[in-house]
């Protein structure tokens, strides 16, 4: 009799214990869900950019005055997230010769040239092409490389850095609202300035990706 009731003991220990083991597994992934779903809402979501056939064209209009230089290029804007549609605005461009650092405090004294584009607007999971024109004036533009340029339509400068600078805000399309805002400058090396955008020989060179940098939050 004490034999089949140690038995029982023996019997019901072991169910507790595999009680304990169990309510300790179904935690221990509770927990991790929990870190996971932290994670994700914590990871920045990130547009990547880049600049098609790593040109910067610049055409002479020769109607304008005063002489004017219609610089254009297409900027290529992949969102990857399923999650959350992307807005890029308030977008500066500037422009800076490969002599001087597109880090560099004070762009608009030390670039190239500078000038604004329109807002670039990126659904999930979609990538959009944004044709932008801007036109450049000996003012608005370094006074020796506007000469240079508009001198001669063959003439091209190479080793040029883009650099954009705007507010990324990503908005979450359903689920509890968590819009964020992040001041984000993207850098867009080894470009080349100048030449007509019909110019077969320029055909088929290959996009350039822009490095990003996240500046606050």
């Amino acid at each position: 009799m004490a034999a089949a009731v140690d038995g029982k003991k023996s019997r019901f220990r072991c169910i507790d214990a595999a009680r304990y083991v169990l309510a300790f597994v179904v935690t221990l992934l509770i927990v991790t869900v929990i870190v996971i779903a932290i994670q994700v809402v914590r990871r920045p979501d990130v547009l990547h950019v880049s600049v098609a056939g790593s040109t910067i064209y610049a055409e002479k209009l020769l109607l304008l005055q005063p002489p004017t230089l219609d610089l254009s290029l297409t900027i290529l804007a992949d969102n990857p997230s399923g999650r959350v549609r992307m807005y890029y605005h308030n977008i500066s461009v500037h422009l800076f010769d490969n002599k001087t650092l597109p880090t560099t405090p004070n762009q608009d004294f030390y670039s190239m040239g500078f000038f604004g584009i329109p807002d670039i607007v990126v659904p999930q999971i979609r990538k959009v092409s944004s044709y932008v024109h801007a036109n450049a004036i000996n003012g608005s533009f370094d006074s020796n490389y506007f000469k240079f340029l508009y001198d001669d339509p063959d003439r091209q400068i190479r080793g040029v850095t883009l650099r954009l600078d705007g507010e990324l805000v990503t908005e979450v399309s359903s689920g509890p609202k968590a819009n964020r805002t992040v001041q984000t400058t993207y850098f867009c090396d080894n470009l080349l300035l100048g030449g007509d955008p019909n110019d077969l020989a320029f055909k088929g060179s290959p996009d350039v990706i822009c490095k990003n940098e996240l500046t606050t939050t």
